[in-house]
């Protein structure tokens, strides 16, 4: 289990979700505070992507 995890999530869709992650981080705070807006939307995204 932890062979096939790490590697598929190693090699291509842990490129693509740190690139999409890093280009959404940076929009929220730009917002009004970035510890009240950066919180939040940084934790769902990652939950989601880590379940696929």
């Amino acid at each position: 289990m932890m062979g096939r995890g790490s590697g598929r999530y190693g090699s291509g869709c842990g490129t693509r979700w740190r690139l999409m992650a890093s280009r959404e981080t940076p929009a929220p705070p730009t917002t009004a505070s970035p510890t009240s807006t950066a919180p939040p939307p940084q934790p769902t995204r990652w939950e989601g992507l880590k379940y696929f």
